[in-house]
């Protein structure tokens, strides 16, 4: 008896181990036929290689793999790019088997705008945006400026002005400029044209030279022989336009700006102070910060310490930024440097061993940790010692613009534009920004355009 229920246990035992061995063996291999068709997938996609981007497509979803959200937008692009209609109808259909979570996604509905536009179905391009509109869902740069291009291709100058409207906030890429332009030039649009230099000034951004020439076109073909284009013209440091003599805007905040700009950076001292585990050193060190500022009253100059400290250097070097410094409280009464700590202790501690003699030149030094992200210190700096205080870094500040909500990122290019001083040595010299806002400006008797070159395009009424 003994003897049978152990050969039937041994047997239970050897059929347990077979049956898991074979699960193991089938999950293994779905495993890696889901990575296969997968990577096959992604493959395709990136050669644009349609026959094997729908293989492994249907593959994925005939196995009940369930291609996601990004494959299947991937797998559109590949669709648009190669125009196939067939392809996408499956794709299509996939995506209309899914529920609303899907259909309502943001990627996936971008991705069928553009799909649309490279096809050349206009009116189902026109559709899809609109419903993206009207459920609110996030419209991408790439879906507005592709549908752009192609409402130009229309000839629908109306709906082009109308999208336009939303590229205030983004820009408007070089071809499609020109295409705006000339559109503007062959309907008769006069309201495209300003539009679209509206837009440019907003974003702040220098007019191509491609553009500038449409515009030119457009200026001689809607008001022929009134104005007189000169380019290039010179602009005095007070902002002086030496081709009519007309004064350019100046490129001061206002106060409302000022304060936006003030609000947002008190609002990211906050966040990197909550950004550490054991943030309450920060916060006190965000604290220490605004009350030096707040009781030496005004600074002149907020100096980016390490930034100056790297100039032509591999290596950061405390005695280059003690000569900026010195050369710079010549020109600025107060001055406030900041640098994460690191920086005071190189070369044996010089920078802060230097910290008494440069408190008699009314140079002050703040140093923050070293894991500190050290961007919002100085601009927190710049904008509560007060509207007139300059910022001298030769950071161009790129990674920060593009954190920046849209409403914010102009007031900030303005800000930049107007109170970021450069600085070169070999001689030390210090380059101050011009007097005049440097972005498209125009009245009833002139326009005048800052081109990318640096140059600037000035069109003025003929004296009658």
């Amino acid at each position: 008896m003994a003897v049978a229920i152990s050969r039937y246990l041994r047997c239970l035992y050897t059929s347990w181990q077979t049956l898991r061995a074979s699960r193991l063996t089938t999950a293994a291999l779905s495993r890696d036929d889901k990575w296969k068709w997968s990577h096959m997938l992604h493959e395709g996609c990136k050669h644009n290689d349609m026959q094997t981007t729908m293989e492994a497509f249907q593959n994925l979803a005939h196995n009940g793999y369930e291609p996601g959200q990004n494959s299947v937008s991937a797998v559109l692009h590949v669709c648009g790019e190669r125009g196939d209609p067939a392809a996408f109808q499956l794709v299509d259909e996939y995506i209309r088997s899914k529920d609303s979570v899907w259909r309502d996604n943001e990627q996936l509905c971008n991705s069928l705008v553009q799909y649309k536009c490279k096809v050349g179905d206009y009116l189902g391009a026109r559709d899809n945006f609109q419903e993206m509109q009207a459920k609110k869902l996030k419209i991408r740069h790439g879906a507005i400026w592709m549908l752009l291009d192609e409402v130009v291709y229309r000839q629908d100058s109306a709906y082009a002005e109308e999208l336009l409207k939303m590229c205030v906030e983004i820009g408007v890429p070089t071809p499609i400029g020109e295409h705006l332009l000339q559109l503007a030039v062959t309907s008769g649009h006069s309201a495209l044209a300003t539009d679209l230099m509206a837009t440019y000034a907003n974003m702040r951004q220098r007019v191509e030279r491609e553009v500038a020439y449409r515009f030119v076109d457009w200026l001689n073909s809607c008001f022929p022989g009134r104005y007189e284009v000169k380019s290039p013209v010179g602009i005095s440091k007070s902002g002086v336009c030496s081709g009519c003599g007309h004064h350019l805007n100046s490129n001061v905040l206002t106060a409302t700006e000022h304060q936006l700009l003030l609000d947002h950076t008190s609002n990211m001292m906050s966040m990197e102070a909550n950004s550490f585990q054991n943030n309450r050193c920060y916060v006190v060190e965000g604290h220490r910060l605004g009350d030096m500022v707040r009781h030496e009253r005004q600074f002149t100059a907020v100096v980016d310490g390490l930034n100056v400290a790297h100039i032509s250097q591999t290596r950061a070097n405390p005695n280059l930024l003690l000569a900026v410094l010195r050369q710079l409280s010549r020109q600025c009464p107060k001055v406030l440097v900041i640098a994460r700590r690191h920086l005071a202790e190189m070369d044996r501690g010089k920078l802060e061993q230097n910290q008494r003699l440069l408190r008699s030149s009314n140079i002050h030094c703040f140093f923050t940790e070293n894991r500190v992200a050290d961007d919002c210190y100085f601009l927190y700096s710049s904008f509560l010692s007060g509207p007139n205080t300059w910022f001298v870094s030769n950071d161009a500040l790129r990674d920060h613009l593009a954190t920046l909500p849209p409403h914010l990122q102009a007031i900030f290019r303005k800000w930049k534009r107007s109170r970021q001083v450069g600085v070169t040595v070999n001689p030390i010299t210090f380059q101050y920004p011009n007097g005049y806002d440097e972005v498209v400006q125009w009245t009833q008797s002139n326009w005048h355009l800052p081109l990318e070159s640096g140059d600037w395009l000035c069109g003025s009424q003929r004296q009658s």
